[in-house]
């Protein structure tokens, strides 16, 4: 079957990244300037227009928060790119159900037929490479995990609860953290309600705890703005997804972690799409894995 790429899709999701004079930005080259990179599911096409466009701003660290396999065509080229790169890669769920069967007897069968494709995809050198992944790190003051903080891989933070995700920010020593696996691009800011959370113990931070202390907002793709940090605030990013989009826009998404100006940068960056899909296909794999690439 042929696939065609919608055209409203180009004209809603229009190729350029951002509006914002480079000035405003600072050096985003400079050493303390981090690419937050998740979810990029096997989709090579997506990987290598992200890099791109990492290199087209200079910036040299580079951390993926896992799934880098799943759902696309291409985990091996995918996993041999990032170890190229040496990039900091995390275990996603996506990982785990490679190693792990009782993981994998978890996923609904569309995914567990592309584990079950990669495994014979992979070389042993990618798989040893995905044996040694860490399930969260602590780099640069930050916490970078696929799932929830501290260290769970299979949690999502869109479906945590308010309380208990306040509670976690509270209490981790780190006040930013990032996350993957949603692959929704959204942000998380806490007041800043202890002097010491290390001193405190959790049933007293729960009731100093307020709804209120909570915002969560997406990022707008529409104007690309940053997002400011405060020094007062603990924060909570989730970069989004690289190769499988599950936002109604097509484009590979991540993030720029500028720790020297204190903001963090929205990308969005469109690839052959087409080609992608297409591969996918013809690896046999569901074809809605395909059409997600193509609309969204």
């Amino acid at each position: 079957m042929k696939i065609t790429l919608p055209i409203h899709n180009l004209e809603k999701h229009p190729v350029s990244h951002i509006d914002i004079p480079p000035g405003e930005l600072g050096d985003i080259s400079s050493s303390g300037t981090t690419a937050v990179i998740s979810d990029i599911h096997g989709n090579l096409e997506a990987l290598d227009a992200v890099l791109e466009d990492i290199d087209s701003l200079g910036v040299e660290n580079l951390v993926s928060l896992g799934d880098q396999v799943g759902y696309g065509a291409d985990p091996e080229r995918v996993i041999q790119r990032l170890i190229i790169r040496n990039a900091t890669c995390l275990m996603g769920n996506h990982e785990l159900a490679l190693l792990d069967d009782h993981c994998l007897g978890t996923f609904n069968p569309g995914a567990a037929q592309a584990v079950r494709m990669h495994r014979k995809l992979l070389s042993e050198e990618s798989m040893n490479f995905i044996r040694t992944l860490p399930r969260s790190i602590v780099k640069h003051g930050a916490r970078f995990v696929h799932g929830l903080p501290p260290g769970s891989i299979l949690e999502y933070v869109s479906l945590t609860p308010d309380k208990k995700l306040m509670r976690i920010m509270a209490i981790l020593k780190q006040t930013m953290s990032f996350t993957g696996h949603t692959h929704l691009m959204m942000w998380f800011e806490l007041t800043e309600i202890l002097n010491n959370p290390e001193d405190i113990s959790q049933s007293r931070i729960g009731s100093k705890l307020s709804l209120n202390n909570l915002k969560r907002e997406s990022f707008n793709a529409a104007t690309s703005r940053p997002l400011t940090l405060r020094k007062t605030r603990r924060y909570l990013v989730n970069s989004g997804s690289v190769g499988q989009p599950r936002d109604g826009d097509w484009r590979a998404k991540y993030l720029i972690w500028n720790r020297d100006r204190g903001i963090i940068l929205p990308r969005y960056v469109p690839y052959d799409n087409l080609t992608a899909a297409g591969k996918i296909k013809k690896r046999g794999l569901p074809g809605h894995f395909a059409e997600k690439l193509l609309y969204g």
